[in-house]
Order: C-alpha cells, then sequence, then structure tokens
C-alpha cells in the first residue's frame, strides 16, 4: 500500500510566501508604470504604488501629483479602523504609510496561505489557477469588500480604466503567488510516501527530495 502525507500547515506556509511576493510583483509593476508615466514619481505618488493595485489608487495619485502630498488608500483606512478597534487609537501621519504596507502585505499572505492550504487538495495546481485565485481576490476583495467595509467607494465612481488596471494588477499577484508557492512547496517541504507491504514483515520509508530518492527499511 502507498499512501502520500499531506500537511496542511506546509501549504499554507508555501502560498504565504508565494503571497507576499505576489504582492511585491504587483507594486513593482506599479513602479513601472509610475516612471513610464512621469520621469521622477513624487514620494507620495511613489507611496501609493507600493500599497498599489486597486482601483481606489490612480485618483489617488492625481491628486498626490497635484498637491504633493500623502494620500490615505484603503490599506491606511483599514489600518486606522484597526487601530481604533484595538484600542491604540490613531496612527500618527508619520507612521500611516508603514502601516499601510503592514496591512498590504499582510493580507497578501493571509489570502496566499488560504490558497496554498487549497492548491494540490481542493484545486488543482498551475498557471490558471493562479490567474483565477487572483482574479477571486480582485472580485470579492477589491470590488465587493472594499466598498461594503467603506475603505474605498462604490465601484461606480472609478473609471473602467482604473478597474482594467486592478484586475491586471491582481492577476500578477495571483500568477505569482502560485509560482512562488509552487517553488517554495519543491523546494522546503519533499513529500514523503511510505509502502507497507501487505504482510507487515517490512516497511520502508522513501523520501523524494531534490537531492534524489532514499529509501529507510525496518
Amino acid at each position: 500500500m502507498i499512501r502520500q502525507s499531506h500537511d496542511g500547515w506546509k501549504g499554507a506556509v508555501a502560498g504565504a510566501v508565494g503571497g507576499v511576493v505576489g504582492v511585491l510583483a504587483m507594486s513593482t509593476m506599479e513602479m513601472l508604470l509610475d516612471y513610464l508615466h512621469e520621469r521622477k514619481p513624487s514620494r507620495p505618488v511613489q507611496e501609493l504604488s507600493l500599497r498599489g493595485g486597486r482601483h481606489d489608487i490612480a485618483g489617488l495619485k492625481d491628486r498626490a501629483r497635484l498637491s504633493r502630498l500623502p494620500q490615505k488608500d484603503a490599506t491606511v483606512k483599514a489600518a486606522e479602523r484597526f487601530a481604533m478597534l484595538s484600542g491604540a487609537g490613531g496612527i500618527k501621519r508619520g507612521h500611516r504609510h508603514m502601516a499601510g504596507l503592514a496591512v498590504h502585505y499582510g493580507f497578501g499572505a493571509c489570502v496566499g496561505a488560504a490558497y496554498g492550504l487549497a492548491v494540490g487538495k481542493w484545486l488543482p495546481t498551475g498557471t490558471m489557477s493562479g490567474l483565477v485565485f487572483g482574479g477571486a481576490v480582485w472580485l470579492f476583495a477589491e470590488e465587493l469588500a472594499l466598498p461594503l467595509t467603506g475603505f474605498t467607494e462604490r465601484p461606480g465612481k472609478y473609471r473602467v480604466s482604473d478597474h482594467v488596471n486592478a484586475l491586471t494588477a491582481h492577476l500578477v499577484f495571483g500568477s505569482t503567488t502560485e509560482f512562488v508557492s509552487r517553488w517554495s512547496r519543491q523546494l522546503l517541504f519533499s513529500p514523503t510516501v511510505t509502502v507497507q507491504p501487505t504482510d507487515d514483515r517490512h516497511c520502508a520509508s522513501t523520501r523524494i527530495g531534490g537531492n534524489g530518492i532514499s529509501v529507510t527499511g525496518t
């Protein structure tokens, strides 16, 4: 009989790593678009890109270019609400960007962990799965959850191009999360297969890893 072990926490860890890298890829795309739009973006615009990838970012960047002042996006608003609910009070102006980054990357890690937990067990692996995952995060988290919680305006308040850009960013996030989580699972967690004869006199454990296959018997 052959049994292949499946540890959910390993998939969750790999998915969380993938989610963090996915957010980084999404933010990098936003930064590249900034440099295509203008030679030297202002610091408030750069901060929005580092927290970006949503439909509220483009309009806030327009305001930041005119005022050259920091803008409060959904991540900063979420951080302020969490701080108020926890009894910590408000967030100082100089700390808003870092607080928003913590929410941005924390959310990416959480949804990545959920994806890593589900993929391979309930969902197939592959690039298409990553794209579907990114599209689902865009639809349910951005288009539905953010307006309902009051962190952004209702979707109709934003330009169609803002939604398209946000969807593209989330597809980058999803595909990157899939690739990195799959790579992390292969690199960090080698699957263990146990081979047990029917006469129960001998049992051999086979570990399949990056350095080959090793077999130990009892």
